[in-house]
C-alpha cells in the first residue's frame, strides 16, 4: 500500500504542473543560439559560394566567346587589303613580337565602330596596349582586356620564329588571344593559339 501511495504522490497534477512550466537554462538557450547561429551562417556561405562560382562560369564562357570570336577573324580573314594603291596587311596579321592590343576592333553596331573586317590596315590602326571589352551585362558585367600575339612559323619543323619563312605554299602565322579580367578580387587570364597559312 505504501508503494502505491508514493506511485500516485509522484504523478499527482501538482507535480506534474510544476515540471511543465520549467523552461531553458541559460546555457542550453546560448548553446541552442549558438547552433542556430552555425548553420544559418553555414547557409550563407554555401549561397554567397554558389553565387560566385556561377558569376565565374558566366564570366568563363562570355571570354571564350570572345577568344572565338577573334580567333575565328583571324583564321577566315584576308590578311591583306587595299589601301589607296597599295595591298597593305592588316594589323592583325602583323607579328607583334608580344602581346598587344593594335590591330584588334570590336564591332558596335550602335556607335558605328568598324567591324575586325572592316578599316583595319596599316595606316589606321591604333597602337594600344589592349582592347577593352565587357563580359556579361548589367550588374554581372565584367570589364576585361584582350590582347594579341602574332608570330611566324617555321614550316619545316614547327617552331615559332621572329622571321618570315615565305616557301611555295606563303607562310605560316601563329596568334595568341589572351583575355584578362578580376572577378571577386581574383585574376583570371584565359588564351587561345590559332594558326593559318599565308596566303
Amino acid at each position: 500500500m505504501r508503494g502505491a501511495f508514493s506511485f500516485f504522490q509522484a504523478s499527482s497534477p501538482a507535480r506534474r504542473r510544476a515540471a511543465g512550466r520549467r523552461g531553458f537554462t541559460l546555457v542550453e538557450a546560448m548553446v541552442g543560439t549558438v547552433v542556430f547561429t552555425m548553420v544559418t551562417m553555414g547557409v550563407y556561405t554555401a549561397l554567397i559560394k554558389s553565387y560566385q562560382l556561377a558569376a565565374l562560369s558566366r564570366a568563363r564562357d562570355d571570354a571564350r566567346a570572345v577568344l572565338r570570336t577573334f580567333a575565328d577573324q583571324f583564321e577566315r580573314l584576308q590578311t591583306t587589303e587595299k589601301v589607296g594603291a597599295t595591298n597593305a596587311t592588316r594589323w592583325l596579321f602583323l607579328p607583334s613580337g608580344g602581346p598587344t592590343g593594335r590591330g584588334l576592333v570590336w564591332h558596335d553596331p550602335d556607335t558605328g565602330t568598324p567591324a575586325l573586317s572592316n578599316g583595319n590596315t596599316t595606316v589606321n590602326a591604333e597602337d594600344v596596349a589592349s582592347l577593352g571589352v565587357t563580359l556579361g551585362t548589367g550588374v554581372a558585367a565584367v570589364p576585361a582586356t584582350l590582347t594579341r600575339d602574332v608570330r611566324y612559323v617555321d614550316m619545316s619543323s614547327g617552331d615559332v620564329s621572329a622571321s618570315q619563312r615565305v616557301e611555295a605554299a606563303g607562310y605560316m602565322l601563329q596568334a595568341t588571344f589572351t583575355i584578362r579580367y578580376t572577378l571577386n578580387k581574383k585574376a583570371y587570364a584565359e588564351s587561345l593559339t590559332v594558326g593559318r597559312s599565308v596566303p
